[in-house]
């Protein structure tokens, strides 16, 4: 019996995700003494299809002849950037509709579970998709189950696969399911594939991704993989690559943040892990100890301590939960954040010291240069509206240039925005202060994007982490910002002059750190495709959820900690007092974020982000009862704290929701969003608190603060209500 397969391609799809599955079935027809497989590509015209690559594939059918392919037996959607496309054409999805109750196996490569998906074909099943793509598939369509860390599944007669070299993986399954482990053996030898993996194998190899960051190490680290069994040490590995055991623990540990002995255990853990799935019969801790140099098996269940529960769902039926415990210790790592993460928070640090130094002195300055008091926050909002005129610039100099640069341009620019101020201030010239804050917002304008560079140098399951320490360093500046504004309030003749120095000084520092500091070049954080229309990117669920939140916690926090001074000036408040509120509102912004990000990871970013919302609430009802110096500090502390739980998850929220390609669009446009509310919300704080009085205006705030409550309540429903 000739089984037909059809293969569904369209333009920018991914050229693997349909060559490497048609090269099975067409490998299992040339090992057969008679044809198995009817092969057909499928797509909108019939002729050239141009993949992603650039390379054109020829199909035979258009999509609209399927139903003249009856009976169709399989039918696989590729993969790609432009399956986000294709999802909008009305006419694939009816398509794939009608034939679907006609096909006895309907499903995807990669990112080919979002046609499916839209089409409403899979829903109520198990998927899986490019690990990468995973959240997105989650986020945007609620009635699949997806299960990120799977290399292929089959749920409800829909099979779905991860990226890549899985659809080979996939395809291979299924010549197995039609004509045994045999002939699916055979076509993997032929097609010279390592291993038939499993459908429950990890899409990740941590091992692997150490591999391609090696550097000088690359030559030692083939032989290692050549033969993980053999008995090596750290003198043996040190004589093959001619240096000291010293010096080639420092070389792991430059390039690959652990050490030579880590790194080869764990290469033995994975190897074993490898060989416990693909073997035909159970085998021991004993004996799989004994063939990866891994000590006794007693001491391989001690090392087994780490968290196991979704790694045991990941495995095969018939595998001994002993030996699962055992091969987890492949995902578990000994990762230690890297230096780089540590120095990137000492750059917030230094930032954020300097916007608190100005959060103090800036509505003060305001107030005694400007010509009304209509003006008095007028440099606080040209700082935040240079870092709006930033945002974009920012982000596409880095997709160019790199972090590095990009990073060292803006505190160039911040300097020479500190050293004018201070000529404003002796020649006592308002508009010139404008113009200098203006400069300083877009030097902040830069540096707000130090915690996407934590990420990018993170390993992938520590970016939470990586984020939360970066923001943390906002607490050293919690007390480094107000101690600077009081001790340089009167130093010299000229007001707030010694400030802006002691500024200029912050810069020059954050310069030498950045010197230090190894980023990864552009081409590695920043991917080449074909980027999704702006539009596309603005509609998307998780960007939606991430961009409200922000955009609200900042605003709400920003305009209520700016008019905090004057009001607190007005209600005859020291500034002693000022500058203290402003501090322990600082460190609230600032502390919880070493451990926001386990939350997020625990209950949701989303849960995070309405708890967020209720702390603002609160802070702004507190305002209501106390201005006394106790109610200051109450009310900044619950906003500091509501700012947090809305911005750090959002931020968490927004890498998750784009591609590579669309990395410099999506973060630009949403920083544009975020700090331009902040401009306009600073500069009306003046008007507002002057006008309103501070109780009324953050009675104001109240329906504001629920916003991004109110939109994951919409998409929650509107999810409910399409499923």
């Amino acid at each position: 019996m000739t089984r037909h397969i059809a293969l569904l391609a369209y333009p920018d799809c991914q050229l693997l995700d349909v060559s490497g599955p048609w090269q099975v079935f067409a490998s299992a027809n040339a090992l057969s003494p008679k044809p198995l497989y009817q092969l057909s590509l499928v797509a909108d015209v019939i002729g050239p299809v141009v993949s992603n690559g650039g390379l054109a594939v020829h199909a035979t059918h258009s999509y609209h002849q399927l139903h003249q392919l009856r009976p169709l037996d399989t039918l696989l959607v590729s993969g790609g950037s432009g399956v986000m496309q294709q999802r909008e054409v009305a006419a694939v999805k009816q398509v794939l509709c009608e034939i679907a109750p006609d096909v006895r196996r309907l499903g995807s490569i990669c990112s080919g579970a979002f046609l499916l998906a839209e089409a409403g074909l899979l829903d109520g099943c198990r998927v899986t998709t490019h690990w990468r793509h995973a959240d997105q598939l989650a986020d945007e369509y609620p009635a699949l189950f997806v299960e990120p860390d799977a290399l292929y599944i089959e749920s409800h007669g829909r099979y779905t696969s991860a990226g890549v070299t899985a659809g080979i993986d996939l395809a291979l399954s299924l010549v197995e399911a039609d004509h045994g482990a045999g002939l699916a053996g055979q076509v993997a030898r032929e097609l010279v594939v390592f291993l038939q993996r499993p459908g429950g194998q990890s899409q990740f190899s941590e091992i692997l991704r150490r591999q391609q960051a090696a550097g000088p190490l690359r030559r030692l680290l083939d032989r290692l993989h050549a033969d993980p069994g053999e008995d090596v040490g750290l003198e043996s590995m040190a004589a093959q690559m001619a240096v000291s055991p010293r010096h080639l623990t420092r070389l792991f540990k430059r390039h690959l943040n652990t050490t030579p002995g880590a790194y080869l255990t764990q290469l033995r853990l994975e190897q074993a892990r490898l060989a416990l799935l693909n073997e035909r019969e159970p085998l021991s801790l004993e004996r799989l100890a004994q063939r990866w140099r891994l000590g006794g098996a007693d001491g391989r269940r001690r090392t087994a301590a780490s968290p196991i529960s979704a790694l045991l769902r990941r495995f095969p039926l018939g595998v001994s939960p002993a030996l699962c415990l055992f091969s987890s210790r492949c995902f578990s790592g000994e990762h230690l954040m890297p230096i780089t993460v540590t120095l990137l928070s000492l750059c917030q640090a230094l930032l954020v010291t300097g916007n608190v130094l100005l959060i103090g002195i800036s509505p003060l300055i305001g107030a005694s240069l400007a010509p009304s008091a209509f003006w008095s926050t007028a440099p606080v909002a040209t700082q935040w509206l240079g870092l709006m005129c930033a945002t974009i610039p920012a982000s596409l100099i880095m997709a160019r240039l790199g972090r590095k640069r990009g990073f060292m341009l803006g505190n160039i620019v911040g300097l020479v925005g500190a050293l004018v101020a201070a000529q404003a201030l002796i020649g006592e010239r308002f508009g010139l202060f404008l113009l200098a804050t203006w400069l300083i917002g877009v030097g902040i304008g830069f540096g707000q994007l130090y915690r996407f560079a934590a990420v990018e140098a993170a390993p992938a399951p520590m970016r939470d982490r990586a984020i939360g320490l970066v923001m943390g360093g906002g607490v050293l500046a919690a007390f480094a910002g107000p101690w600077l504004a009081r001790a340089s309030r009167e130093l010299g003749e000229v007001p707030f002059l010694g400030s802006f120095i002691g500024l200029a000084a912050l810069y020059l520092l954050a310069l030498i750190v950045l010197i230090m500091i190894r980023l990864p070049s552009a081409s590695r954080t920043h991917s080449e495709g074909t980027p999704l229309p702006l539009g596309k990117i603005l509609r998307q669920p998780g960007f939606m959820v991430a961009v409200s939140a922000a955009m609200v916690g900042y605003g709400v926090m920003n305009l209520a900690m700016t008019a905090t001074p004057l009001a607190m000036e007005s209600a005859e408040h020291h500034f002693h007092h000022v500058s203290m509120t402003i501090q322990w509102h600082v460190v609230a912004m600032f502390l919880p974020s070493f451990f926001t990000g386990h939350l997020a990871a625990r209950f949701g970013a989303r849960q995070v982000i309405v708890a967020g919302s209720l702390l603002l609430v609160a802070s702004a009802l507190g305002t209501q009862w106390d201005i006394g110096w106790a109610g200051f500090n109450v009310a900044l502390v619950l906003l500091g704290l509501g700012w947090n739980f809305t911005f750090l998850p959002a931020t968490g929220l927004l890498t998750e929701s784009y591609r590579p390609a669309d990395k410099a669009r999506t973060q630009a446009a949403n920083e544009f969003f975020v700090f331009g509310t902040a401009a306009m919300t600073a500069l009306a704080a003046g008007p507002l608190v002057n006008g309103l009085g501070w109780a009324t205006l953050n009675l104001v705030l109240i329906p504001v603060s629920i916003v991004p409550l109110v939109v994951i309540v919409w998409q929650r429903r509107a999810s409910l209500a399409s499923a």
